[in-house]
């Protein structure tokens, strides 16, 4: 009797709720209603792309193959429906050309129609329904992939899905799909970015990662697939007994895997540094949206800077800046980073990020490094004028109090946690130690562990709240005493990185916001004792003062220092919410006043004695004694 064959294929890549097997039950079926026993059936089936091209489809091959052998061996070829044979249509049209030639008749159960007449006259109406079919077969098949690319995109970028199995390092996906931070290699990332950052390059950091053991992804991703591959094992043992997956991930270390010793390299690194990802934009098929930030974006855009201008690098690297890191925009929020060149025309000053970066320049001005770490300095040597300045004492010491008790408060709380957490230890001790059933003893050392790791970390808390409130009752006790002697900070002078490390225990953070071409404002955050000072140090500086004259020496370093204000500098996210127009005006009724309280000092002065109080003095002048002059430390030329 004469052979049939049946050709079944369903998409590897577009989820079609089909598969051959169910093609193949129904065209058998027909096949058997034509007259044709099972035994005469032979079956091609494949999960393939329907895109691929013949030779790439290992049983349309095979078929193929077979009629060229013998272009009669099969009578008839069912197939479900005209795409099954390919989503091209020139493939499509070649095939069935290819089966007019040789007279195959070609069935197509969507269509229930031979390609041959019973007399085998060649079914020319069928042909043309099929030229239409393919066609039509190629647009649905481009309309279903735009579909569910639209799909695809709208869960990666609106709602935050993974876009495949390969997450970038630093992130993973939960148990909903979601793309989130890893955090465990998030630390990595940050430790590669503030290495870099610091003067490490890409081939040091490295090196430095794997000295440290670091593991790559494909370190964890192949040992973590050995566990599950070692847990799957073991659950067909039926024993009852849990799996030590710790054991087994020594166990697997010590035997070795194929990428055990795979080893980071500058590459790599690289790549991580160049990836927006990790300041929070991820970008899927073109469209750039927000995601999980690992990097502060400041960070990732100096870095870029760094890497991007050697320059650059050089300059940031190598001078010891006094006030790196602390100082910030109040026009667009991002920090104030240094520029230093050996040059006398060159630039020496802090300068907002955005007139580094190739982004738009929000338009606040740059501050001379010498003048401002100048007055600074000077305000610190002058530290117990300062402390003045600030709220009132009982404040402070109020404030301290209630920080105090709060703490002591949560220093109960730790404790009870630690003591509870103890009590269910010797429980559980008490309750196992009769037991010989090693589900049981398994059981025990699962829950102590857990019990254990929860002690340690109950334990850390309260060492640093110990340690808060020693700082604490430092503060209260000593809350009207300079907590630094001036003599350290005068010895400190022509060490810059000393003198870089006093700025940073003392200086929480300072806020620039240009007024207009002659006065700059800072706004700075001092700290005592590990406090934020609750009223900040306005501090406008006379830049005219000491851009304007040609000659350096007749330069002057002033600045008006404010505390009280009714107009008090408001910011968020670092940015200035007020206009520096309302903070301008009142320094100048300030200083007006000054002026008027000075005169009136000095008209009615007689023997040293006033019928009024001396006011206190908001002018300043940085005497030559406490200019810090970069220059003193990194000597300029004229050439």
């Amino acid at each position: 009797m004469e052979r049939v064959c049946i050709y079944a294929r369903v998409s590897s890549n577009q989820g079609e709720n089909q598969d051959y097997q169910s093609q193949i039950t129904e065209l058998t079926k027909i096949i058997k209603q034509h007259g044709y026993d099972e035994d005469n059936i032979d079956t091609y089936a494949e999960k393939i792309s329907g895109y691929k091209e013949t030779n790439d489809r290992p049983e349309l091959d095979r078929l193929l193959k077979q009629l060229e052998k013998d272009p009669t061996y099969y009578r008839c070829c069912y197939i479900s429906e005209i795409s099954r044979l390919s989503r091209k249509p020139a493939i499509a049209k070649e095939l069935l050309l290819k089966f007019s030639r040789i007279k195959l008749n070609l069935y197509i159960n969507s269509q229930q129609m031979f390609t041959f007449h019973p007399d085998g006259t060649e079914n020319n109406l069928v042909s043309i329904m099929l030229s239409i079919a393919i066609e039509f077969a190629d647009i649905e098949a481009k309309q279903m992939k735009l579909r569910m690319t639209r799909g695809k995109m709208q869960k990666v970028t609106q709602e935050g899905k993974v876009s495949g199995n390969n997450q970038a390092y630093g992130y993973t996906s939960d148990i909903n799909k979601k793309f989130v931070i890893d955090s465990t290699e998030s630390l990595i990332v940050k430790q590669i970015f503030e290495l870099y950052k610091n003067n490490q390059g890409t081939q040091v950091i490295a090196k430095m990662l794997n000295q440290q053991g670091t593991p790559t992804r494909s370190n964890t991703a192949e040992l973590n697939n050995l566990i599950k591959k070692a847990k799957k094992e073991h659950s067909k043992l039926n024993d009852n007994t849990l799996f030590d997956e710790v054991n087994a991930s020594e166990q697997i270390i010590q035997r070795g895997y194929k990428n055990q010793n795979t080893q980071w390299d500058e590459q790599v690194v690289r790549q991580i540094l160049m990836n927006e990802t990790y300041k929070g934009k991820r970008t899927f098929k073109g469209i750039t949206f927000t995601c999980p930030a690992i990097i502060d974006e400041d960070l990732f855009d100096e870095c870029t800077d760094i890497r991007l201008n050697k320059n650059t690098k050089n300059i940031i690297t190598t001078y010891e800046f006094l006030l790196k890191d602390l100082m910030y925009c109040g026009c667009c929020g991002r920090k104030y980073v240094a520029t230093y060149g050996t040059k006398i025309k060159d630039m020496k000053a802090y300068k907002c990020y955005s007139t580094k970066a190739n982004l738009t320049s929000c338009g606040n001005k740059s501050l001379n490094i010498s003048l401002v770490e100048s007055i600074i300095y000077n305000q610190l040597i002058n530290s117990t004028e300062m402390l003045k300045y600030l709220d009132s004492p009982n404040n402070i010491l109020n404030q301290a109090n209630q920080d105090l008790e709060l703490l002591e408060q949560q220093l109960i709380l730790e404790k009870a946690s630690l003591s509870n957490n103890e009590n269910e230890i010797k429980n559980l001790i008490n309750i196992t130690t009769a037991s010989t059933n090693n589900f049981i003893l398994q059981q025990f050392q699962i829950k102590e562990q857990t019990l254990s790791s929860a002690r340690e970390l109950i334990e850390a808390r309260i060492e640093t709240l110990k340690k808060n409130i020693l700082d604490k009752k430092k503060l209260i006790n000593n809350f009207n005493v300079v907590e630094f002697s001036s003599n350290m900070i005068e010895q400190a002078k022509t060490n810059r990185h000393e003198l870089t490390a006093i700025f940073k225990q003392y200086i929480d953070k300072i806020i620039v916001n240009t007024i207009n071409k002659k006065q700059t404002l800072i706004t700075i955050y001092y700290r005592l004792n590990g406090s934020i000072l609750i009223r900040t140090i306005k501090t406008i500086i006379n830049v005219s003062a000491y851009r304007d004259p040609k000659i350096l020496s007749n330069r002057k370093m002033e600045y008006g220092l404010i505390v009280n204000m009714s107009n008090d500098p408001v910011y968020k996210d670092n940015i200035l919410l007020i206009p520096t127009e309302d903070i301008l005006n009142e320094y100048n009724s300030i200083v007006e006043k000054y002026d008027e309280q000075i005169e009136m000092y000095h008209g009615t002065l007689e023997n040293g004695i006033s019928m009024f109080d001396k006011p206190k003095q908001i002018i300043h002048q940085v005497p030559a004694k406490n200019q810090v002059l970069i220059e003193d430390t990194y000597p300029v030329t004229d050439k």
